[in-house]
């Protein structure tokens, strides 16, 4: 977050910027929702990583 802070421009805000504003306004659903996407998104591309690289080490 704190990257995205800094690398965002006046008029474009990135996701994680766009995320943190909006926990300290309001809990939107919507946020939630990107969140726990992004969540699940991630531990899927790590599980999926492992099981190949374990394919590829037998």
């Amino acid at each position: 977050v704190v990257v995205a802070i800094f690398m965002a421009s006046p008029t474009l805000q990135t996701l994680p910027v766009k995320i943190w504003g909006s926990l300290r306004q309001d809990l939107s659903p919507v946020i939630a929702a990107a969140s726990s996407l992004l969540v699940l998104l991630t531990l899927s591309l790590m599980i999926v990583t492992a099981l190949i690289r374990r394919k590829l080490s037998k």
